[in-house]
């Protein structure tokens, strides 16, 4: 199976947006407003620089082991989804983070035992993959990366996914 994914993150975050002085590549969301962008833009989000690299169907045996198939049965169509990060904050930051998946009416199963980024030390990059069973014709599904505040409040970037066959 062929599949070109586009990636539209649209920031859920009540957001202004301020271009980053060092790198002007590099968009630093603040509460207020939405905003949209295309795989592989970079963005900063609480401390951290985050890109959706990449995403692509993968063969299973090629990523999981027999215990997460165990676990979570066979997926027939195994969409991988690559994130790069960079922590440009003060400190470890990373364990208030949560990485969901989720689409309109149908049940997606997340192959990944833990929710939660790899730590990263401050000034550090770091790269993961997030796996999802994704049932035949879904054309469109959405990452949610929440982030959990001192003061309670959670601030969210979702990035829509355009599947195309």
């Amino acid at each position: 199976m062929t599949v070109t994914p586009s990636i539209l993150l649209l920031l859920a975050l009540s957001a202004s947006n301020t271009v980053d002085e060092h790198d002007s590549d590099v968009v630093t969301v603040q509460p207020g407003k939405t905003f949209e962008y295309e795989m592989n833009e970079t963005f900063t989000h609480d401390g951290f620089e985050i890109s959706i690299t990449d995403a692509y169907y993968t063969e299973v045996e090629q990523v999981m082991d027999e215990e997460i198939i165990d676990i979570f049965g066979e997926p027939e169509n195994l969409l991988a989804i690559e994130f790069e990060f960079k922590n440009v904050g003060a400190d470890n930051q990373t364990q208030n983070f949560s990485v969901s998946f989720y689409g309109d009416n149908f049940i997606i199963t997340d192959y990944n035992p833990s929710m939660y980024l790899p730590e990263v030390e401050p000034g550090e990059s770091e790269q993961f993959h997030r796996f999802y069973d994704i049932p035949e014709g879904v054309e469109s599904l959405e990452v949610d990366i929440a982030s959990f505040n001192d003061n309670g409040t959670v601030d969210t970037v979702i990035v829509k996914i355009i599947v195309e066959e």
